[in-house]
């Protein structure tokens, strides 16, 4: 009987360490995942998006980020004199 517990208890050792840590992690990954997309702060009234043989194209109608770009290219030397 003890074999049996002992040789029980190794088999479920393996599998203790993917119920404790592994399938909590995946868990709340997917929950995050979820609340994330769910909570999309994209106006979607700025652009459209067309299915194209299975291409997305998105037509943008006005600016993403209003009348200043959070991008901005700026010149910082030359190569070539």
């Amino acid at each position: 009987m003890k074999k049996i517990m002992r040789d029980l208890w190794r088999a479920l050792k393996g599998n203790l360490y993917i119920v404790i840590f592994i399938i909590p992690i995946a868990v709340a990954i997917s929950i995050l995942l979820i609340v994330c997309r769910n909570n999309s702060s994209i106006d979607t009234s700025l652009f459209t998006v067309e299915l194209i043989d299975d291409v997305r194209y998105v037509h943008n109608h006005a600016p993403q980020f209003g009348d200043t770009p959070s991008v901005k290219l700026e010149l910082i030397g030359k190569m070539v004199k």
